[in-house]
């Protein structure tokens, strides 16, 4: 069972790399890389019902170590913060290699960058 085998994504981004304006990802021994490590062992990532629990709990993870941007007024904070998100789930939805969470994670993606661009 694919669920079985991969038993968890890692999401790892530098938020000093960010905040210096120079987005990359680290390995996780990198003192300036936050990590959080999930686990989607016990979810069936062939069905949506699965692909969507474990998207949701990359993208709070994500949150969890870039920080929610829902009360932030400062635009440049609110970029930082967003391009830290997206990079996160972006490495941790590849990091998984599941096709149907890469979909819902596309479709997501486009649609955070709509709201953004109407800010």
């Amino acid at each position: 069972m694919l669920a079985k085998t991969l038993a968890s994504a890692l999401i790892a981004v530098s938020t000093l790399g960010f905040i210096a304006g120079s987005a990359h990802a680290g390995v996780a021994s990198d003192p300036d890389v936050r990590t959080m490590k999930i686990s989607v062992a016990d979810i069936d990532l062939r069905t949506e019902a699965g692909a969507q629990a474990a998207l949701h709990r990359i993208q709070s993870a994500a949150r969890a170590v870039c920080g929610d941007t829902t009360s932030l007024h400062d635009m440049s904070e609110y970029a930082r913060q967003r391009a830290c998100l997206k990079a996160a789930v972006t490495r941790a939805v590849t990091t998984l290699n599941s096709p149907l969470v890469a979909s819902l994670s596309h479709t997501n993606l486009q649609a955070v960058s709509y709201t953004d661009a109407r800010r």
